[in-house]
């Protein structure tokens, strides 16, 4: 349930969104099987350290996404999950928290010289 104006409510059924939560999960597995199945290449900084603030990025807009739109897709509602059951005050608005961390970390991944 979502409220809307004026208290009341409307009621909101879960997509599976497939498609969205596979592309999302591709997103966050392929660079994480790219650098496991990769030999140890000397490749530059500066480019490692934008690939991980571009990804703490993405993950950030979805911990966003996931309090805004949780109904889209399975991958918005774990998400959520985890706000509400795996975090020290456990609520949905700790998915702003979330949010707030990883823009810190990856635009300080961003800026890093």
């Amino acid at each position: 349930m979502r409220e809307a104006k004026f208290g009341n409510f409307e009621v909101v059924k879960n997509q599976p969104g497939r498609w969205l939560g596979g592309a999302i999960l591709f997103v966050l597995v392929a660079p994480q099987v790219y650098a496991l199945t990769r030999q140890a290449i000397d490749h530059s900084y500066r480019a490692g350290q934008l690939l991980i603030g571009l990804y703490f990025l993405f993950v950030g807009f979805i911990f966003l996404f996931s309090y805004y739109i949780p109904e889209r897709s399975f991958v918005f509602r774990g998400f959520l999950w985890f706000c509400e059951r795996a975090s020290a005050p456990g609520s949905r608005k700790m998915a702003f928290f979330y949010f707030g961390l990883c823009m810190f970390i990856g635009i300080a991944a961003l800026f890093h010289q």
